[in-house]
């Protein structure tokens, strides 16, 4: 191996906590054979097919994570208990490194823990010391699926309460967005955050008034309040809020996680129902109206305006 493909990767590596991949080294144009007869005089060390670290690089957690996101290749990030441990929640036990793909990838990766994914936001998506993995709140939920009641008890008293690295708000609003049949026992995770909020149901009044204060501050034209919600059948209910000119409707949701349940299904006719006539309804928890106000904002005028796009 020539002293200048040498250096070459070693600078890739130095970039990447002393960890390569094939496919890195032939973007810079070093051939595999340089890569494969640098392992041969023990300069590096194979970590999965086609990854490899210095070897005067030791192992780490972190190092092995890295390396398997490289093995899994493209759009693979750090999900589940692995992207606790890249947020810093780096106490829980793990059998294998876990990395998420999209749906249609390839999944048999030895060693390596791989789900895939059909609801992947773009908002849950982020990168930990160049890393790509999911944020914090989505990682949460994500284990939700795999621990049991007691260890998930414990992760959100140590994130939330003890060390304070993401807000009940954010969990809650990550929780919303993937809450879907299929997704084995998140339905506890909504039951543990209820348990934090000493006071059940938030008052209307509470509600209605915090999303006054979120939307007084945007561009938005001031909403209908207690909207009748449109339906071809009377006495479907008031919307929280609507803009009738681009057929959109806000509810927000002060209800404790198992109300919400309890009333899913009636929520959905209601939904159904404005549908029918053309309108667009949105739901927000409180605990996103009051811990992530500008993304909530966000959202309800990014929706806005792209409803007056499609109705002109």
């Amino acid at each position: 191996m020539g002293w200048d493909h040498l250096t070459d990767l070693a600078r890739i590596a130095a970039m990447h906590d002393g960890v390569v991949s094939i496919d890195q080294a032939q973007h810079l144009g070093i051939p595999r054979r340089s890569v494969q007869r640098a392992e041969h005089h023990g300069l590096v060390v194979a970590m999965h097919r086609g990854v490899y670290r210095f070897t005067a690089t030791p192992t780490s957690t972190t190092r092995e994570i890295r390396a398997a996101v490289l093995a899994v290749g493209d759009d693979a990030r750090a999900s589940h208990e692995s992207s606790l441990h890249l947020h810093g929640v780096n106490s829980i036990p793990r059998n294998r490194i876990v990395v998420s793909v999209p749906p249609r990838r390839r999944a048999d990766h030895p060693g390596i823990r791989v789900h895939r994914l059909i609801d992947q936001h773009a908002e849950h998506l982020c990168e930990v010391e160049r890393i790509p993995t999911t944020t914090l709140a989505r990682a949460i939920v994500d284990v939700s699926s795999e621990f049991w009641r007691p260890r998930m008890n414990w992760l959100l008293d140590e994130v939330t309460i003890t060390r304070r690295l993401v807000s009940d708000g954010a969990i809650a609003r990550a929780y919303r967005q993937v809450n879907h049949r299929g997704r084995r026992r998140i339905a506890v995770l909504g039951e543990l955050l209820d348990e934090r909020s000493a006071t059940g149901s938030t008052p209307r009044s509470t509600l209605e008034r915090a999303m006054d204060e979120l939307l007084d501050g945007s561009v938005l034209p001031t909403p209908s309040r207690e909207y009748p919600v449109p339906s071809m059948v009377p006495g479907a209910g008031f919307a929280d809020r609507a803009w009738e000119d681009a057929l959109l409707i806000v509810e927000i949701d002060g209800r404790t996680y198992h109300e919400r349940r309890s009333a899913m299904r009636r929520d959905r006719e209601r939904d159904r129902a404005a549908a029918r006539m053309g309108w667009q309804t949105m739901r927000v928890l409180d605990e996103e109206v009051s811990d992530e106000p500008e993304l909530v904002l966000d959202d309800i005028v990014t929706t806005y305006q792209r409803r007056l796009d499609q109705l002109r």
